[in-house]
């Protein structure tokens, strides 16, 4: 549905919608966006929403959402056009992955990602271009001791506030691949049942 000219976009009775894929509804300068009881959307690709006229975006309902691509939801070139302004992440406690650029260029005033913690990866310039000027890394989940690095390799904490927006922001955990999670035939790798969920892997 990209380039046409879709103002308002209701998918409250999409259940079962799983995935946005790719550039699903770029530069129609959508207004309103309801994904309210889209409890099985895991991804939004890259560009879903690019060049949207969004005032605000409530993903609280998206209880199952892991990724949100590249450019996902940046706002248009055009100074004519609507920037998001309220971004509402609560309950987005799968969401692994915001990827580069993500929400960028657009004048979200708070950034909370308190309640995302299950998420390791902030790509590049992902709030690049809002209001604000730093942001609270979250605590991720289980992995709490290993704490967060960017892409200079300097090291933070959970809960901890940075202002760099241009750098990415990753989880850094190491992960030793152990035989269940391979299967191995005449020496070769032929399936990794591990799903790669962190980004640093080591093959012993």
């Amino acid at each position: 549905f990209a380039h046409n000219n879709i103002l308002d976009l209701d998918l409250s009775d999409c259940i079962f919608l799983k995935s946005l894929g790719d550039h699903a509804f770029d530069y129609n300068h959508t207004e309103n966006l309801d994904l309210s009881n889209c409890s099985n959307l895991i991804v939004i690709g890259d560009h879903a929403f690019g060049s949207h006229s969004l005032l605000q975006l409530d993903l609280s309902d998206c209880l199952a959402i892991e990724s949100i691509g590249s450019w996902a939801l940046s706002a248009s070139y055009s100074s004519s056009h609507n920037k998001l302004i309220d971004l509402n992440l609560s309950g987005c406690s799968n969401l692994q992955s915001i990827c580069n650029y993500a929400f960028g260029g657009n004048d979200i005033v708070n950034l909370d990602l308190s309640e995302c913690t299950s998420l390791t990866y902030i790509g590049s310039k992902a709030f690049y271009g809002n209001k604000f000027d730093s942001f609270i890394l979250p605590l991720c989940e289980g992995y709490e001791v290993f704490g967060w690095k960017d892409q200079n390799g300097n090291f933070y904490y959970g809960e901890e506030t940075v202002s760099d927006l241009l750098s990415l922001y990753y989880v850094s955990y190491d992960y030793i691949l152990k035989d269940e999670d391979v299967e191995i035939e005449n020496g070769s790798i032929q399936k990794c049942l591990y799903n790669f969920r962190f980004k640093s892997i080591i093959i012993p």
